[in-house]
């Protein structure tokens, strides 16, 4: 379960935040963070695929793995939440960020924003009595 206060969120968030909010466990948190921090600096430039994407090859998620030190089931299981969730793809043999996301959280906002809406304009001002 996502679980966060809305007031902690901001645009100056920083990665570890993001994924407090993601992970149930702090330490799944941790390496989600390590996961995508190796990614941002063992990454290159792909456009194998007819995009350009930046990410890593499975040999360097592998040297992202044996750096985090972490069990070979916790790391792969992180990385399968990271891809549930549109953080991060993979083509081939390729691991790359994604805004997967990030796009599907604008979507859920546009939905709560309409649900909310259609309701606020069905309901009449309430007057007060004095």
């Amino acid at each position: 379960m996502i679980e966060f206060k809305h007031w902690e969120i901001t645009q100056r968030a920083r990665i570890e935040d993001v994924m407090k909010i993601i992970f149930k466990t702090s330490s799944q948190a941790r390496v989600a963070v390590l996961i995508i921090n190796g990614i941002l600096e063992k990454g290159k430039y792909s456009e194998e695929f007819g995009h350009q994407q930046f990410g890593v090859y499975e040999e360097d998620m592998h040297k992202i793995f044996l750096d985090s030190k972490v069990s070979r089931p916790t790391f792969f299981k992180v990385l399968k939440r990271l891809r549930n969730i549109g953080l991060i793809k993979k083509d081939y043999s390729f691991y790359y960020l994604s805004m997967d996301f990030a796009n599907a959280l604008r979507r859920l906002e546009r939905t709560v924003r309409s649900i909310i809406g259609s309701k606020i304009k069905d309901v009449k001002p309430v007057e007060e009595e004095i």
